[in-house]
């Protein structure tokens, strides 16, 4: 949580700031037309000014010029246009991290800095109309609901159907797909995410990022001198930031603030993701430099103190409110690497968001393995992660791959956090991330190349022995026993006996008993993720499938049901997903090697007698 001691002092000092009259109300909403400038006398050639920060915190006036104003420029949104005529604007060209800097027109605020076009040799940008923030969260209350599209919407678990880690995987690189809009599209400013992780752990926190627009800038996140003692001074144009990951990782989005009411803040102009109501952390800034670039400028800055909680994201920007604390959940990583003699520990805080907490806590480990070095072409990473839960048994995760990159490694964090998070039963109160890796330079994977029968011919009863022959990197040829002893009651006939490492087995179980991954409550959701991710990639498993008999009714078994008993509950009448029940016996060996593959073999099994 945020400490109170220097925020309630802060947050004094900003709520002395005058408060602005009749900006919210009753719905009848009404403009201060001696503060604020209507669209119906914005003209084209008017001059105009946006006041930004382009150094420490100093918020200095860039002169621009009305290009024009467009009604319906979106469906019940209007825009302004402005070129700027500024020297600074005209070397840097439009600039991420201006997203929200204050438009003035004839001595009063027009809008904000807010969207633009990729690539324009003129620095032209769009401009949100301040009569369209100043109604961010506007009649917020508890019935508050969202006015604008979600940046994440694409991604969803669909609870109705079983748990499945693949389908899992593919819906988060869905969500996490870049916007690919051609270069002609009109867009908003990209928010520059400024982390203090190594650059090359960022090509999955980039992914991620740019999909929600976000632009990932590495190398920086510390506070200057000067901003340890500097008494913040939020007003419009300076900078504001949000907090998603602080302490010894840090990771914050850098905007400007358009207008100051005295504890409510706006700013961005345009959606931070898009939510609707939030509650993430809100701080104010520091900028380093601007970086002109011909592809894209941006502001190479930090963020300072926390000071309140950003609380509305729409489409039009965001509005916090001074004074107020977020909740962030501390998350504490620790790494051993094969080149470090030292065991490094990272202690931070992280916001809480059903789809920021999985995705920068993953982003935030594996940026962590990495800080002092990149992945060596060998490498097996391990890893553990432990989710208190308000109320429940902690969630422990443990996971080993080898050969699968950083993002493997990444998403053996996300995966339980985004399981747990989204769940729809009820939003649990996370009290802490725990989360250990270790990165060895070995290759461990290996595959099935054969598996050796001694006899095929076997009766109720008997042993089946068999040799496993595994083959690893550089023709590491290992060969490992295998001993499975048939039930005495087994029927007669022809068995499918297989022999698959730890990922596959997965696959198996999610095949074979995909009923038992089908929550109905909160319990029945970590049952299933414990089960799932409890499956050692260090182990073989050797399944033998029996005969089908019984039936599953959502996630409990009926194994011994009569089939007279069958027919009337397996009719298309019922609504709740009935099938038939798949039997089979499971023996694990350990595994010196993480084995990627099955190999399934028949056997006989004839009478006794």
């Amino acid at each position: 949580m945020i400490r109170n001691g220097k925020f309630r002092i802060l947050a004094a000092v900003l709520l002395a700031l005058p408060a602005i009259s009749g900006v919210r109300g009753a719905d009848d909403f009404e403009l201060d037309r001696s503060k604020y400038i209507s669209l119906d006398e914005i003209k084209p050639g008017m001059d105009a000014y946006a006041l930004s920060v382009y150094a420490g915190t100093k918020i200095e006036k860039f002169s621009l010029k009305v290009l024009s104003v467009a009604r319906d420029n979106k469906p019940g949104k209007d825009a302004i246009f402005v070129v700027g005529t500024d020297e600074r604007f005209i070397h840097t060209g439009a600039v991420q991290g201006c997203s929200g800097s204050p438009v003035y027109i004839d001595g009063r605020m027009a809008g904000a800095l807010a969207f633009g076009w990729p690539n324009t040799i003129d620095p032209l940008y769009g401009v949100t109309p301040i009569e369209e923030m100043l109604r961010i969260g506007y009649e917020f209350d508890e019935n508050y609901q969202d006015q604008s599209p979600d940046k994440s919407s694409s991604f969803s678990i669909d609870y109705s159907k079983p748990l499945n880690l693949t389908e899992l995987r593919k819906s988060i690189d869905n969500a996490a797909t870049p916007d690919k809009r051609e270069l002609y599209s009109m867009k908003p400013l990209k928010t520059p995410l400024v982390t203090s992780l190594p650059s090359g752990s960022c090509d999955f926190l980039s992914k991620f990022s740019e999909s929600i627009g976000m632009n990932v800038i590495t190398g920086v996140t510390a506070k200057s001198a000067e901003d340890y003692t500097l008494t913040p001074n939020f007003e419009p144009g300076s900078i504001v930031a949000v907090p998603l990951v602080e302490g010894d990782i840090r990771m914050s989005a850098i905007g400007t603030i358009t207008e100051v009411d005295g504890d409510k803040v706006y700013a961005f102009g345009h959606a931070f993701e898009g939510m609707g109501e939030v509650n993430l952390p809100m701080s104010t800034g520091y900028v380093h430099m601007v970086v002109a670039s011909h592809v894209s400028s941006f502001k190479y800055g930090a963020a300072g103190q926390i000071i309140g909680s950003l609380r509305a994201d729409e489409s039009t920007g965001i509005y916090g409110v001074i004074g107020e604390e977020a909740p962030m959940i501390p998350l504490k990583i620790t790494i051993d690497r094969f080149n470090d003699q030292r065991t490094r520990e990272y202690n931070c805080q992280v916001a809480v968001d059903k789809y920021y907490t999985p995705m920068l806590s993953g982003s935030a480990s594996a940026g962590a393995l990495m800080s002092r070095g990149e992945l060596p072409n060998e490498h097996t990473i391990s890893s553990k992660v432990r989710i208190g839960i308000e109320g429940r048994e902690d969630l422990v995760i443990e996971k080993t791959t080898s050969q699968r990159g950083i993002s493997d490694a990444a998403y053996s964090i996300i995966e339980p956090i985004m399981l747990l998070m989204n769940n729809p039963y009820e939003r649990p109160d996370i009290t802490g991330i725990e989360v250990y890796m270790n990165m060895s330079n070995e290759d461990t994977t290996a595959a099935i190349a054969d598996v050796i029968i001694r006899d095929v011919r076997l009766t109720p009863g008997d042993t089946v022995r068999a040799d496993v022959i595994i083959k690893s990197p550089l023709a590491q040829t290992i060969s490992r026993p295998l001993e499975f002893e048939l039930p005495e009651d087994i029927e007669p006939g022809a068995y499918t006996l297989t022999v698959a490492g730890g990922p596959q087995y997965r696959n198996m179980m999610a095949q074979y008993n995909s009923h038992r991954y089908m929550p109905i409550n909160l319990d029945s959701a970590l049952r299933s993720i414990r089960e799932l991710e409890s499956m050692d990639n260090y182990k073989m498993y050797c399944v033998l499938a029996l005969q089908t008999s019984g039936i599953s009714i959502e996630n409990s078994e009926l194994p011994k049901l009569p089939y007279s008993k069958i027919v009337p509950l397996s009719t298309g009448k019922r609504s709740t997903a009935v099938q038939a029940l798949r039997h089979y016996i499971t023996k694990e060996y350990d595994s010196p090697k993480i084995v990627s593959n099955r190999v399934g073999f028949r056997i006989q099994v004839k009478d006794k007698w």
